[in-house]
């Protein structure tokens, strides 16, 4: 069964972690079909622990720059398994991955 690591950032006050929160406990229901693992990260550090401990396939992230400026091109590319991110705001991609 595929294993998906779920991140999502830790401000509970803020309307991005709140729809990505309902989006994380969501995908939980299809633990049939994929293991979910969902974690709140806030470093680049954290993000790496929680890859480490679970060791998924994929890393699905719920992206917002502003709350995971740390979620770089780089941060991206040393992760050894594919990466899919919500975009909130699509204005900010182009700049996010120039960097």
């Amino acid at each position: 069964m595929p294993k998906v690591l779920y991140i999502n950032h830790e401000f509970a006050q803020c309307g991005v972690f709140q729809a990505g929160d309902r989006l994380g406990k969501a995908l939980q229901k299809y633990q049939s079909k994929h293991e979910f693992n969902y974690h709140n990260v806030n470093s680049f550090e954290s993000y790496a622990n929680a890859f480490s401990s679970y060791q998924p396939d994929l890393v699905f992230a719920n992206f917002f720059p502003p709350t995971m400026g740390w979620f770089t091109k780089d941060a991206v590319s040393v992760t050894p398994v594919p990466v899919l991110s919500i975009c909130h705001e699509t204005y900010m991609l182009n700049d996010i991955l120039d960097r």
